[in-house]
């Protein structure tokens, strides 16, 4: 358990870093929290607030920001620290993919079994599109849509 808080610290100080350096290229450098700092001062937050999300960079941002206004105050002055999330990213396909879930979970179970991680679970997914129900297969297109939609979006704003 210590590991995984030691992950999560980690993963939040890396999106807290970014911060930090832009401040410095603009002549207004604040320290870059260490590992240590983020874990004595969110850890009990991360623990109460995030400790039921998956263990992943983007969540654990998320989930503080989400809780922004009842961290400690300690935890409060590294989450102002965080780069916004990244708009049409992420959040933004996540009910597409749940519709996915939903609409393919019966059809990716028989087809190949009950026990497989995401990878094999899309693996199998696009190995099998025959055995595939309409209405998975209408759900697959729509996240794909939105996903190409999302990258042009993102490319339109980098240029």
């Amino acid at each position: 358990m210590i590991a995984r808080g030691f992950v999560a610290a980690l993963a939040f100080a890396a999106l807290v870093g970014p911060a930090a350096a832009q401040g410095a290229a603009q002549g207004t450098a604040k320290p870059t929290p260490t590992v240590g700092a983020v874990l004595e001062a969110c850890a009990a937050d991360m623990k109460s607030r995030c400790g039921a999300e998956p263990l992943s960079l983007g969540r654990v941002s998320a989930c503080l920001r989400r809780n922004r206004e009842s961290l400690a105050p300690g935890c409060q002055s590294f989450v102002a620290e965080l780069r916004p999330a990244r708009a049409g990213r992420g959040e933004s396909l996540r009910p597409a993919r749940e519709a996915v879930t939903k609409a393919c979970e019966a059809d990716v179970k028989a087809a190949c079994g009950d026990n497989l991680s995401n990878r094999a679970r899309g693996q199998c997914f696009r190995s099998n599109p025959d055995k595939m129900s309409e209405g998975c297969r209408s759900a697959m297109a729509e996240l794909r849509r939105l996903q190409g939609e999302s990258r042009r979006q993102r490319q339109a704003g980098a240029n």
